[in-house]
């Protein structure tokens, strides 16, 4: 079952089921704008510190998809790039394209 561009995942006593699918509006090189309050750890500048990500602009560097030439269904698929090293995962919802490659 598919939810505005996200895959859901049912589970039930067969078993589990999921739909395998691209991100529908992102791609590699898309400038990008977070648009929800996201709270990360890893910001350089703020070292294992809270820190929200929200208004943060930065590029698209790869949307995972596989591992190892098998499908994944990853939670946090879109990995952004704000700075040479500074990189965070994202769900696609969280972000929103403000320049296509």
């Amino acid at each position: 079952m598919s939810l505005g561009g996200r895959t859901t995942i049912a589970a039930t006593s067969v078993g589990i089921f999921t739909e395998i699918h691209e991100l529908e509006f992102m791609k590699v090189g898309d400038r990008v704008r977070v648009k929800e309050s996201v709270i990360i750890y890893v910001n350089p500048e703020h070292r294992n510190q809270p820190s929200d990500a929200k208004g943060l602009e930065g590029e698209i560097v790869s949307i995972l998809t596989d591992w190892n030439g098998r499908p994944i269904t990853p939670n946090l698929p879109v990995i952004v790039q704000f700075n040479p090293k500074f990189k965070v995962h994202f769900r696609e919802e969280e972000l929103e394209v403000i320049e296509e490659s």
